[in-house]
Protein backbone atom coordinates (compact mmCIF):
# COMPACT_ATOMS: atom_id res chain seq x y z
CA UNK A 1 0.00 0.00 0.00
CA UNK A 2 2.74 2.43 1.26
CA UNK A 3 4.50 1.87 -2.48
CA UNK A 4 1.30 2.58 -4.03
CA UNK A 5 0.93 5.26 -2.43
CA UNK A 6 4.39 6.69 -3.19
CA UNK A 7 3.92 5.92 -7.17
CA UNK A 8 0.69 8.01 -7.12
CA UNK A 9 2.81 10.77 -5.38
CA UNK A 10 5.49 10.53 -8.00
CA UNK A 11 2.61 10.35 -10.99
CA UNK A 12 1.33 13.51 -9.66
CA UNK A 13 4.79 15.20 -9.45
CA UNK A 14 5.40 14.58 -12.92
CA UNK A 15 2.14 16.82 -13.51
CA UNK A 16 2.91 18.96 -11.67
CA UNK A 17 5.90 19.84 -13.49
CA UNK A 18 4.53 19.62 -16.47
CA UNK A 19 1.87 22.14 -16.33
CA UNK A 20 1.91 25.50 -18.43
CA UNK A 21 3.65 28.28 -16.82
CA UNK A 22 1.45 30.90 -14.96
CA UNK A 23 1.14 34.09 -16.85
CA UNK A 24 3.28 35.29 -13.40
CA UNK A 25 5.69 33.57 -14.15
CA UNK A 26 6.58 34.24 -18.16
CA UNK A 27 9.54 35.58 -18.51
CA UNK A 28 10.62 38.16 -21.21
CA UNK A 29 12.67 36.90 -24.07
CA UNK A 30 12.91 38.18 -27.88
CA UNK A 31 10.16 38.24 -29.93
CA UNK A 32 7.91 38.66 -27.01
CA UNK A 33 5.20 41.46 -26.95
CA UNK A 34 5.04 43.44 -23.79
CA UNK A 35 2.98 46.22 -22.43
CA UNK A 36 4.77 48.51 -19.88
CA UNK A 37 4.48 51.48 -18.29
CA UNK A 38 7.32 53.65 -17.65
CA UNK A 39 8.27 57.21 -16.69
CA UNK A 40 11.62 58.74 -18.21
CA UNK A 41 13.81 60.68 -16.00
CA UNK A 42 16.78 62.81 -16.43
CA UNK A 43 18.93 61.60 -13.78
CA UNK A 44 20.49 64.77 -13.23
CA UNK A 45 17.54 66.55 -12.39
CA UNK A 46 14.95 63.87 -11.77
CA UNK A 47 12.69 65.57 -14.26
CA UNK A 48 10.38 63.48 -16.09
CA UNK A 49 10.04 63.52 -19.68
CA UNK A 50 7.79 61.30 -20.41
CA UNK A 51 5.50 58.95 -18.30
CA UNK A 52 2.46 56.25 -19.25
CA UNK A 53 0.86 57.65 -15.84
CA UNK A 54 -1.86 60.39 -15.86
CA UNK A 55 0.41 63.60 -15.46
CA UNK A 56 -1.08 67.24 -15.96
CA UNK A 57 3.00 68.79 -16.96
CA UNK A 58 3.38 66.46 -19.54
CA UNK A 59 2.18 65.04 -22.55
CA UNK A 60 1.83 61.67 -22.52
CA UNK A 61 -0.46 58.67 -23.84
CA UNK A 62 -1.70 57.47 -20.15
CA UNK A 63 -1.53 54.13 -20.86
CA UNK A 64 0.84 51.63 -21.39
CA UNK A 65 2.58 51.17 -24.28
CA UNK A 66 3.17 47.95 -26.15
CA UNK A 67 5.45 46.71 -28.18
CA UNK A 68 7.58 43.76 -29.67
CA UNK A 69 11.08 43.08 -28.25
CA UNK A 70 13.84 42.37 -30.78
CA UNK A 71 11.72 44.57 -33.55
CA UNK A 72 13.98 47.99 -33.03
CA UNK A 73 10.66 50.16 -31.44
CA UNK A 74 12.42 51.04 -28.45
CA UNK A 75 16.09 52.03 -27.48
CA UNK A 76 17.98 48.56 -27.52
CA UNK A 77 20.15 49.29 -24.48
CA UNK A 78 16.46 50.06 -22.89
CA UNK A 79 15.29 47.03 -24.64
CA UNK A 80 18.08 44.53 -23.15
CA UNK A 81 17.23 45.96 -19.89
CA UNK A 82 13.50 44.46 -19.79
CA UNK A 83 13.95 41.25 -21.05
CA UNK A 84 14.33 38.55 -18.55
CA UNK A 85 11.62 40.60 -16.69
CA UNK A 86 8.14 38.84 -15.43
CA UNK A 87 4.76 40.74 -15.12
CA UNK A 88 4.39 42.70 -12.38
CA UNK A 89 8.19 42.97 -12.02
CA UNK A 90 9.82 46.63 -11.54
CA UNK A 91 12.68 48.04 -12.47
CA UNK A 92 15.05 51.24 -12.83
CA UNK A 93 17.43 51.14 -15.68
CA UNK A 94 19.91 53.34 -16.07
CA UNK A 95 21.38 54.78 -19.83
CA UNK A 96 24.28 56.49 -20.71
CA UNK A 97 24.30 59.50 -23.20
CA UNK A 98 26.07 56.79 -25.42
CA UNK A 99 23.38 54.35 -24.87
CA UNK A 100 20.50 56.78 -25.12
CA UNK A 101 20.57 59.45 -27.77
CA UNK A 102 23.97 60.51 -28.27
CA UNK A 103 26.43 63.25 -27.00
CA UNK A 104 25.21 66.48 -28.13
CA UNK A 105 27.31 67.82 -30.75
CA UNK A 106 27.52 71.22 -32.69
CA UNK A 107 28.08 69.34 -36.06
CA UNK A 108 24.08 68.89 -35.66
CA UNK A 109 23.66 72.84 -35.26
CA UNK A 110 22.93 75.75 -38.11
CA UNK A 111 23.13 79.42 -37.91
CA UNK A 112 21.08 80.60 -40.19
CA UNK A 113 20.57 84.78 -40.90
CA UNK A 114 17.10 86.61 -39.53
CA UNK A 115 17.37 88.85 -42.42
CA UNK A 116 16.82 87.78 -46.14
CA UNK A 117 17.06 89.59 -49.43
CA UNK A 118 15.70 88.69 -52.40
CA UNK A 119 15.44 90.05 -55.82
CA UNK A 120 12.31 90.59 -56.94
CA UNK A 121 12.44 89.33 -60.81
CA UNK A 122 14.01 85.66 -61.25
CA UNK A 123 14.76 83.06 -63.74
CA UNK A 124 13.87 79.47 -63.16
CA UNK A 125 14.23 77.00 -65.57
CA UNK A 126 11.75 76.39 -68.28
CA UNK A 127 11.57 72.77 -66.77
CA UNK A 128 11.36 73.37 -63.03
CA UNK A 129 8.06 75.34 -63.94
CA UNK A 130 6.64 73.03 -66.24
CA UNK A 131 7.60 70.10 -63.66
CA UNK A 132 6.21 72.29 -60.61
CA UNK A 133 3.47 74.04 -62.29
CA UNK A 134 2.07 71.08 -64.41
CA UNK A 135 1.33 73.67 -67.70
CA UNK A 136 3.36 75.22 -70.06
CA UNK A 137 3.76 79.11 -68.96
CA UNK A 138 1.91 82.05 -70.18
CA UNK A 139 3.18 85.84 -70.15
CA UNK A 140 0.89 87.68 -67.62
CA UNK A 141 -0.71 84.69 -65.59
CA UNK A 142 -0.44 84.71 -61.95
CA UNK A 143 1.09 81.70 -60.13
CA UNK A 144 0.90 80.97 -56.14
CA UNK A 145 4.32 80.34 -55.00
CA UNK A 146 4.78 79.14 -51.05
CA UNK A 147 4.27 82.66 -49.19
CA UNK A 148 2.75 84.85 -51.78
CA UNK A 149 2.20 85.04 -55.85
CA UNK A 150 4.45 85.90 -58.47
CA UNK A 151 3.04 87.10 -62.21
CA UNK A 152 4.96 85.15 -65.62
CA UNK A 153 6.54 88.30 -67.20
CA UNK A 154 8.63 86.77 -69.67
CA UNK A 155 9.43 83.80 -71.56
CA UNK A 156 12.79 82.03 -73.50
CA UNK A 157 13.87 78.85 -74.50
CA UNK A 158 15.19 78.04 -71.56
CA UNK A 159 14.16 80.29 -68.38
CA UNK A 160 10.96 82.01 -67.29
CA UNK A 161 11.32 85.33 -65.83
CA UNK A 162 8.88 85.72 -62.75
CA UNK A 163 7.96 89.13 -61.01
CA UNK A 164 7.31 88.62 -57.26
CA UNK A 165 4.46 90.33 -56.06
CA UNK A 166 4.20 90.11 -52.16
CA UNK A 167 1.98 92.71 -50.06
CA UNK A 168 4.16 95.48 -48.72
CA UNK A 169 4.56 95.65 -44.81
CA UNK A 170 3.25 92.47 -44.37
CA UNK A 171 3.66 89.38 -42.22
CA UNK A 172 4.21 85.91 -43.66
CA UNK A 173 4.11 82.76 -41.57
CA UNK A 174 7.42 80.61 -42.30
CA UNK A 175 8.85 77.46 -41.14
CA UNK A 176 11.31 79.63 -38.57
CA UNK A 177 8.20 81.14 -37.60
CA UNK A 178 6.34 84.79 -38.22
CA UNK A 179 8.92 87.16 -40.78
CA UNK A 180 7.80 90.56 -42.14
CA UNK A 181 8.19 91.00 -45.66
CA UNK A 182 8.64 94.75 -46.93
CA UNK A 183 9.94 95.83 -50.61
CA UNK A 184 11.33 98.59 -51.94
CA UNK A 185 11.65 99.21 -56.10
CA UNK A 186 13.87 96.24 -56.89
CA UNK A 187 14.19 93.58 -53.38
CA UNK A 188 12.10 91.57 -51.34
CA UNK A 189 13.31 92.33 -47.46
CA UNK A 190 12.30 89.32 -45.09
CA UNK A 191 13.06 89.66 -41.62
CA UNK A 192 12.37 86.48 -39.43
CA UNK A 193 11.21 87.05 -35.79
CA UNK A 194 11.97 83.53 -34.39
CA UNK A 195 10.88 82.44 -31.06
CA UNK A 196 14.04 80.66 -28.74
CA UNK A 197 12.84 77.33 -27.62
CA UNK A 198 10.38 76.76 -30.45
CA UNK A 199 10.39 73.37 -32.69
CA UNK A 200 10.55 73.75 -36.25
CA UNK A 201 10.02 71.44 -39.18
CA UNK A 202 11.96 72.02 -42.27
CA UNK A 203 11.20 71.78 -45.50
CA UNK A 204 12.53 68.48 -45.69
CA UNK A 205 10.83 66.96 -42.92
CA UNK A 206 13.60 67.09 -40.19
CA UNK A 207 12.42 69.34 -36.71
CA UNK A 208 14.84 71.46 -34.97
CA UNK A 209 14.26 73.47 -31.94
CA UNK A 210 15.37 77.34 -32.12
CA UNK A 211 18.48 77.21 -29.31
CA UNK A 212 19.85 80.64 -29.73
CA UNK A 213 19.07 84.15 -31.14
CA UNK A 214 21.02 87.19 -31.47
CA UNK A 215 20.37 90.28 -34.13
CA UNK A 216 21.65 89.00 -36.95
CA UNK A 217 21.21 85.27 -36.63
CA UNK A 218 19.58 82.42 -35.03
CA UNK A 219 20.72 78.70 -34.18
CA UNK A 220 18.55 75.95 -35.05
CA UNK A 221 19.98 72.42 -33.10
CA UNK A 222 19.06 69.21 -34.85
CA UNK A 223 20.53 67.16 -31.86
CA UNK A 224 17.66 65.11 -29.95
CA UNK A 225 16.55 66.97 -27.11
CA UNK A 226 18.04 64.40 -24.84
CA UNK A 227 21.15 63.87 -26.06
CA UNK A 228 23.96 64.10 -23.72
CA UNK A 229 21.83 63.18 -20.91
CA UNK A 230 21.27 59.91 -18.66
CA UNK A 231 18.44 58.90 -18.26
CA UNK A 232 16.51 56.52 -15.84
CA UNK A 233 13.42 54.53 -17.19
CA UNK A 234 11.30 53.41 -14.29
CA UNK A 235 9.80 50.39 -15.86
CA UNK A 236 6.83 48.06 -14.38
CA UNK A 237 5.68 45.22 -16.68
CA UNK A 238 1.89 45.02 -17.38
CA UNK A 239 1.89 41.99 -19.41
CA UNK A 240 3.52 39.58 -21.69
CA UNK A 241 2.16 37.68 -25.45
CA UNK A 242 5.10 35.39 -25.67
CA UNK A 243 6.32 34.88 -29.71
CA UNK A 244 4.47 31.51 -30.57
CA UNK A 245 1.44 33.26 -29.44
CA UNK A 246 2.14 36.25 -31.52
CA UNK A 247 2.79 34.38 -34.73
CA UNK A 248 -0.79 32.49 -34.20
CA UNK A 249 -2.37 36.18 -34.14
CA UNK A 250 -0.26 37.19 -36.84
CA UNK A 251 -2.31 39.13 -39.96
CA UNK A 252 -2.51 37.30 -43.31
CA UNK A 253 -2.37 40.32 -45.94
CA UNK A 254 -4.18 39.58 -49.83
CA UNK A 255 -4.18 41.83 -52.77
CA UNK A 256 -6.48 43.73 -53.71
CA UNK A 257 -9.19 41.92 -55.86
CA UNK A 258 -8.59 38.50 -54.30
CA UNK A 259 -9.56 40.96 -50.99
CA UNK A 260 -12.03 42.87 -52.37
CA UNK A 261 -13.61 39.52 -53.76
CA UNK A 262 -13.48 37.80 -50.09
CA UNK A 263 -15.18 40.23 -48.54
CA UNK A 264 -17.88 41.55 -50.91
CA UNK A 265 -18.82 37.28 -50.85
CA UNK A 266 -18.35 37.15 -46.95
CA UNK A 267 -19.87 40.44 -46.16
CA UNK A 268 -17.22 41.13 -43.87
CA UNK A 269 -15.62 44.65 -43.81
CA UNK A 270 -11.81 45.64 -44.75
CA UNK A 271 -8.62 47.16 -44.20
CA UNK A 272 -6.93 48.14 -47.13
CA UNK A 273 -3.07 50.00 -46.32
CA UNK A 274 -1.93 51.51 -49.53
CA UNK A 275 1.75 52.12 -48.92
CA UNK A 276 5.39 52.65 -51.32
CA UNK A 277 8.46 50.61 -50.93
CA UNK A 278 10.86 52.40 -48.83
CA UNK A 279 8.60 54.79 -47.02
CA UNK A 280 9.35 55.05 -43.51
CA UNK A 281 5.92 55.44 -41.93
CA UNK A 282 5.25 52.47 -43.95
CA UNK A 283 7.48 50.35 -42.50
CA UNK A 284 6.41 51.81 -38.75
CA UNK A 285 2.96 50.59 -39.78
CA UNK A 286 4.09 46.82 -40.24
CA UNK A 287 6.21 46.70 -37.28
CA UNK A 288 4.76 48.29 -34.51
CA UNK A 289 1.23 48.81 -35.59
CA UNK A 290 0.00 45.85 -37.11
CA UNK A 291 2.08 43.39 -35.24
CA UNK A 292 0.40 44.94 -31.56
CA UNK A 293 -2.30 42.53 -30.46
CA UNK A 294 -3.96 45.58 -29.98
CA UNK A 295 -5.11 44.85 -33.65
CA UNK A 296 -3.81 41.64 -34.24
CA UNK A 297 -6.45 40.07 -32.37
CA UNK A 298 -9.01 41.30 -35.00
CA UNK A 299 -7.69 39.87 -37.57
CA UNK A 300 -10.49 37.41 -38.22
CA UNK A 301 -13.00 40.03 -38.59
CA UNK A 302 -12.07 42.20 -41.46
CA UNK A 303 -10.30 41.10 -44.46
CA UNK A 304 -6.88 42.83 -44.67
CA UNK A 305 -5.26 44.30 -48.48
CA UNK A 306 -1.68 45.79 -49.42
CA UNK A 307 -1.80 47.28 -52.70
CA UNK A 308 1.65 49.00 -53.50
CA UNK A 309 0.76 51.97 -55.17
CA UNK A 310 3.64 52.21 -57.48
CA UNK A 311 2.72 49.02 -59.35
CA UNK A 312 -1.16 50.18 -58.80
CA UNK A 313 -1.56 53.87 -58.97
CA UNK A 314 -5.15 53.26 -60.40
CA UNK A 315 -6.07 52.27 -57.09
CA UNK A 316 -4.53 54.95 -55.03
CA UNK A 317 -6.58 56.85 -57.36
CA UNK A 318 -9.51 55.35 -56.72
CA UNK A 319 -9.44 55.79 -53.17
CA UNK A 320 -7.98 59.30 -53.48
CA UNK A 321 -4.34 58.53 -51.98
CA UNK A 322 -2.30 61.28 -51.94
CA UNK A 323 0.74 60.43 -49.53
CA UNK A 324 1.33 57.48 -47.73
CA UNK A 325 0.90 55.34 -46.22
CA UNK A 326 -3.39 55.68 -46.74
CA UNK A 327 -5.55 53.26 -44.66
CA UNK A 328 -8.86 52.89 -45.91
CA UNK A 329 -11.50 51.27 -43.52
CA UNK A 330 -14.54 49.73 -45.35
CA UNK A 331 -17.76 48.63 -44.10
CA UNK A 332 -19.45 45.80 -45.02
CA UNK A 333 -21.06 47.07 -47.94
CA UNK A 334 -17.71 47.98 -49.26
CA UNK A 335 -18.16 51.54 -48.79
CA UNK A 336 -15.42 53.86 -47.44
CA UNK A 337 -16.34 54.50 -43.90
CA UNK A 338 -12.54 56.15 -43.23
CA UNK A 339 -9.60 57.46 -44.17
CA UNK A 340 -6.35 57.57 -42.44
CA UNK A 341 -3.22 59.01 -44.02
CA UNK A 342 0.32 58.97 -42.48
CA UNK A 343 1.45 56.95 -39.70
CA UNK A 344 -1.03 55.61 -36.66
CA UNK A 345 -0.54 53.87 -33.70
CA UNK A 346 -1.57 50.67 -32.10
CA UNK A 347 -3.93 52.13 -30.00
CA UNK A 348 -5.26 54.62 -32.48
CA UNK A 349 -6.05 52.53 -35.09
CA UNK A 350 -7.91 50.10 -32.78
CA UNK A 351 -10.23 52.90 -32.18
CA UNK A 352 -10.91 53.76 -35.74
CA UNK A 353 -11.64 50.12 -36.28
CA UNK A 354 -13.94 49.61 -33.22
CA UNK A 355 -15.67 52.90 -34.34
CA UNK A 356 -16.43 51.31 -38.02
CA UNK A 357 -17.52 47.52 -36.14
CA UNK A 358 -20.28 49.96 -33.85
CA UNK A 359 -21.68 51.52 -36.25
CA UNK A 360 -21.86 49.12 -38.89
Amino acid sequence: MIMRILFLLLLLTGCIGEEAPSDIDLVLEKGDFVKVDFTGRIKDTGEAFYTTYANATLDSQYEPIGFTLGEGQILPALEEGIIGMKIGEEKNITLTPEEGYGEWSPDYTIALPRLAVLPKLTDVPLSTFRATAGKEPEVNETIQLNYWKARVVNISNSDVTLLHEPDDDTTINTEYGPAVVTLNDTHIIINIIPELGSVVTTVFGEEAVISDINDTDFIIDFNHPLAGKTLIFEVKVRDIIKAEQMLAQKIVWTDYETGIERATNEKRPAVIVLYLEGCQACEALDIITFSSPQVTELKDKFVWIKVDVATNLHIGSEYGATSYPTIVLLDRDMAVSKKITGYISPAELRKEIDALRLAD
